[in-house]
């Protein structure tokens, strides 16, 4: 970490909320939408010989008349073409309250010049029920989707089959804390996800598992944490790293792989 690489602009013109980027078998993904929440953008290249090459951008999404297109996420599937998660906000300047829906297109082409029909993935009831701190997180195991999505204080997931992204199955996962605090990562055939649940004195740090044989696993919480202090990586050899914040501390909890519990709590930075 002594050296850095060259500074790299990977966008091509302002942005707003939520870019993202993505390692995929060594192509580089980036996702990002414009400062007016009206298109999506993705951007795919290589990293090499200290610097970035990427492709131009392709628009994902353009926005409809009636939402914000922003806070995207997205996943590869089994065919190697991305799927694009992307959150629509409306009352902003109506007054009316929040109103945020998931829409699900996938890349047509291996160009990503062409992308299907956007599918809205929430129930308007869900909708209702977020708030400026309502995301999507987006996975795609083989031919199965998997979306998890804050709905004020209730996290919910939609599962079903990647050839009816209309027909996922809507699941509740209990209680939701934290503002955007949950993120989804697969590895070998599992979806793991950290997310802020709520405890007695404060948002928890909690894990769970979904996989096709046995659907979701039970909850298990960590430790306790503040908004805006979640991230985790499953690395190469199965081991589940995840770190969270409190008001003056950074600190983790390592999963081994094939243990069942995480190891002790340890502090990276006070």
């Amino acid at each position: 970490g002594e050296l850095l690489q060259q500074l790299m602009k990977v966008t091509h013109e302002k942005v707003g909320p939520g870019l993202a980027l993505y390692d995929h078998t060594g192509i580089v993904y980036v996702l990002y939408g414009d400062a007016l929440k009206s298109r999506i953008y993705l951007r795919t290249g290589y990293v090499g010989e200290g610097a970035v090459t990427l492709t131009e951008p392709q628009v994902v999404l353009d926005r409809q008349e009636e939402f914000m297109a922003y806070f995207a996420t997205q996943a590869v599937g089994a065919d190697g073409l991305p799927w694009v998660l992307v959150r629509s906000f409306q009352g902003v300047t109506t007054g009316t309250g929040t109103v945020s829906h998931l829409w699900l297109t996938r890349a047509q082409d291996e160009e990503l010049r062409n992308w299907s029909n956007p599918v809205r993935i929430t129930p308007q009831a869900d909708a209702e029920r977020a708030t400026a701190g309502s995301s999507g997180s987006l996975a795609v195991l083989d031919e199965t989707i998997v979306i998890v999505f804050n709905a004020k204080d209730e996290l919910v997931s939609f599962v079903g089959s990647v050839e009816r992204p209309g027909k996922l199955v809507r699941q509740s996962l209990g209680g939701s804390a934290g503002i955007h605090d949950h993120i989804a990562i697969v590895r070998d055939g599992v979806l793991h996800l950290a997310y802020h649940a709520p405890g007695a004195h404060g948002s928890l740090i909690s894990h769970r598992t979904w996989s096709r044989e046995n659907g979701w696993s039970d909850r298990k919480d960590l430790a306790r944490t503040g908004d805006h202090a979640t991230a985790m990586t499953v690395d190469s050899a199965g081991n589940v790293w995840i770190f969270y914040g409190t008001g003056t501390s950074v600190k983790m909890r390592v999963k081994q792989a094939g243990a069942q519990f995480f190891g002790p709590e340890r502090c990276l930075v006070t």
